[in-house]
């Protein structure tokens, strides 16, 4: 028979609630920060409590592998994470890797030095998503492993402006940053507290030292949180983390068709609202053999954005026959 029942602790109240039978809730803590749901624990966050995007490593529009040369800068590997390195000479490859972390399959990303050199990795929170930080004490959690040359993880943060520099995590000024060496060749969980000033934007990454060729690092499961203390890391719906991902970058296909010799005109719209209205790119087909378009040299093609969800794309046919098609794809960029 359904239930009511009345739970006060403190100034918290849980009044008049009507039971499942099958359904039972426990609540341990006069915070109501420990309730467990038929016998399970659950946690006293609601959802959205890592602030790193795609701190899971599921995203990788652009492939699951990437090599950057020496000095390569902002060469996006995973979703929301891009590469700095230095050396002359030097290579990194960035790959997506599948492996077993305490007791799960999870994906995970992964730093080789191909050729040895100072190889950094890095993630930019955006202006708007540190607001609700700062003046306050945040955790930065994952698990980690290495092989060879050393490694440190950093959370650093400082003026909006000094992120114009890649190198933030040595040379933002001013700023505060706390670090962690990763010291082991095992899987290991590792975790963070730093405090974020006022008017301080916040990124993360890790710096991975000139060793050996064939040293790396493998990361997985970041998750930056408030509070001072670690909790379990959140696992949200790949379709949600893809749309989160989708703000800053995204990718697709238009079929045009039309008479031989028309003009093809048309507008797409993007799966997610961008950050801002998007850098665009358009290619066409095949996707893999691309010749980028819409540049001044180019008359036949054009693509441009109208606003941050909706672009324009152009097209001087010159195909012989009654009708004529092409296989447009496009990129959208609105990275920080």
């Amino acid at each position: 028979t359904p239930q009511t029942g009345v739970y006060s602790a403190l100034h918290h109240e849980l009044k008049a609630a009507t039971f499942n039978p099958l359904l039972y809730v426990t609540i341990d803590s006069p915070a109501l920060v420990n309730p467990t749901i038929n016998g399970i624990a659950q946690s006293g966050y609601s959802g959205f409590k890592n602030y790193i995007i795609n701190g899971g490593f599921d995203i990788w529009q652009r492939g699951t592998s990437a090599v950057t040369n020496s000095n390569g800068i902002g060469v996006y590997t995973a979703d929301r994470w891009f590469t700095n390195q230095t050396g002359a000479g030097g290579t990194q490859t960035v790959s997506q890797e599948y492996t077993d972390i305490d007791g799960g399959i999870i994906s995970t990303l992964k730093s080789t030095q191909t050729t040895a050199c100072l190889n950094r990795c890095m993630s930019i929170l955006e202006d708007i998503s540190c607001l609700n930080l700062r003046g306050k004490t945040v955790t930065l959690s994952f698990w980690a492993k290495r092989v060879g040359s050393e490694t440190s993880f950093t959370i650093g943060s400082g003026n909006d402006s000094a992120y114009t520099s890649i190198n933030f995590l040595i040379e933002l000024t001013p700023s505060t940053n706390s670090s962690v060496v990763i010291n082991s060749s095992e899987w290991k969980k590792y975790s963070i507290s730093h405090y974020i000033p006022n008017n301080s934007q916040i990124a993360i990454g890790f710096s991975q030292y000139p060793g050996s060729d064939g040293d790396y690092i493998q990361i997985a499961q970041i998750q930056l949180e408030q509070g001072s203390v670690a909790t379990p890391f959140e696992n949200r719906p790949y379709g949600l983390e893809l749309s989160l991902c989708q703000r800053y970058y995204t990718q697709g296909w238009l079929r045009l068709l039309g008479w031989a010799g028309s003009e093809l005109l048309a507008s797409g719209s993007l799966p997610t609202k961008m950050r801002i209205p998007p850098t665009m790119l358009g290619y066409s087909s095949p996707f893999a053999a691309a010749t980028e378009i819409g540049n001044t040299a180019d008359t036949s093609w054009r693509i441009s954005a109208l606003s941050n969800s909706e672009f324009l794309y152009y097209v001087l046919a010159i195909a012989s026959g009654n009708r004529t098609g092409f296989s447009c794809g496009y990129q959208a960029l609105a990275e920080l």
